[in-house]
């Protein structure tokens, strides 16, 4: 898979978003389909930077 750009910073409340879409897609509540697209790029790297910690 090739290495993901540097995503631009998101403000506090698409940040908070974002924690929100991931923990529901964890819970089973949502898929990745359902999150606006504009912020599946983040929601995709922090699920991703989860599962690395997660494995470490």
């Amino acid at each position: 898979m090739e290495e993901m750009t540097e995503l631009p910073p998101l403000s506090r409340l698409d940040q908070l978003a974002v924690n929100a879409y991931v923990r529901s897609i964890q819970a089973g509540m949502r898929t990745i389909n359902e999150v606006p697209a504009r912020l599946q790029p983040y929601v995709l790297k922090q699920m991703e930077e989860m599962d690395n910690g997660a494995n470490a």
